[in-house]
């Protein structure tokens, strides 16, 4: 007698796809981590989530979106190593993840970050910060919205040595 075991592939696909589940909110942790502190220099350092405040403040822009697999920023102004420099350790995190669930990074059709800052007309210095992630079969692995606070106000655009001079006066 032959024994035939049924396999259905849906439940497959659903049980591999939950392991992704957590994977939108690694990638927001771990760039407001402590671990993606960038510097500019010597001693112009600060967080990711510093860096993303600095620069929306700078640019006046409302929104900044970060497209991991391309590492392109929008507005391209925000387009900066300390913003871009933690994104091959989220490629490696997400390439970890997926390899061991039969998935590989071509079944991702888009993975970005999206930045806004909470209350722009406030002098509250918290951004909001998640990442969506959609698979090339449409999918959308959950994820959730994460309130960062800044820790440090940077000069986004590196200063002149006439700027420098001025601001050493004033002090």
């Amino acid at each position: 007698m032959l024994n035939c075991v049924y396999y259905n592939v849906s439940e497959s696909i659903m049980a591999s796809r939950k392991s992704l589940n957590g994977l939108a909110n690694n990638i927001t942790q771990s760039y407001l981590s402590t671990l993606n502190y960038q510097c500019r220099g010597l001693t112009h350092c600060g967080y990711g989530v510093d860096w993303i405040f600095a620069g929306l403040k700078a640019t006046n822009a409302k929104r900044v979106t970060i497209d991991i697999l391309s590492y392109e920023i929008t507005p391209t102004e925000m387009q900066i190593p300390q913003l871009t420099g933690h994104l091959s350790k989220i490629q490696s995190i997400i390439t970890d993840l997926l390899e061991p669930n039969d998935f590989n990074i071509n079944d991702i059709f888009s993975a970005v970050i999206i930045c806004e800052l909470v209350d722009p007309e406030s002098n509250n210095k918290f951004v909001k910060v998640r990442t969506e992630i959609k698979l090339t079969d449409g999918w959308n692995i959950p994820n959730k919205e994460y309130k960062a606070i800044v820790y440090k106000d940077l000069d986004f655009f590196p200063l002149s040595l006439i700027e420098k001079l001025k601001r050493k006066a004033t002090r």
